[in-house]
């Protein structure tokens, strides 16, 4: 990957070098999530089907509490960026479907509802899964 001078903070970029540079940094992300998360430990013995329960229900159990901030933060996006969706009217409905489709989808409350089916499979509580502080 070419290495590209870091713009200074208010420096005026051409739009080729605009997009380089964000090329380069989705190329410098993807590249670290392949090497730290595709192939770390985790993932790889996950694939393998050798990562022990345990470690999955834990990962479950910090997984669980996060999911629903996940919720709690695209509802705070909608308030914090409602300006801009006045401005651009056309992008609120497909907004404001990504956020619906969290909290209905397969049935109120949505993803979470999902994460715990699949958490009591693992023989986890909700208050395991939602309450516990993470580690």
């Amino acid at each position: 990957m070419p290495q590209i001078r870091e713009p200074r903070s208010g420096e005026k970029m051409t739009p080729a070098e605009a997009k380089a540079y964000v090329d380069y940094l989705y190329a410098r992300m993807y590249g670290h999530w392949e090497e730290k998360i595709s192939n770390g430990p985790f993932m790889t013995q996950l694939r393998a089907g050798k990562l022990p329960l345990p470690v999955i229900r834990q990962f479950f159990k910090n997984w669980g509490r996060f999911s629903l901030e996940v919720n709690a933060l695209n509802a705070v996006s909608y308030h914090t960026h409602l300006s801009f969706f006045v401005q651009h009217f056309d992008l609120l409905g497909p907004f404001c479907a990504k956020l619906a489709d969290e909290l209905i989808s397969p049935k109120p409350p949505g993803h979470v509802l999902v994460l715990l089916q699949t958490a009591t499979a693992m023989k986890l509580g909700r208050a395991e899964v939602l309450e516990t502080p993470y580690l």
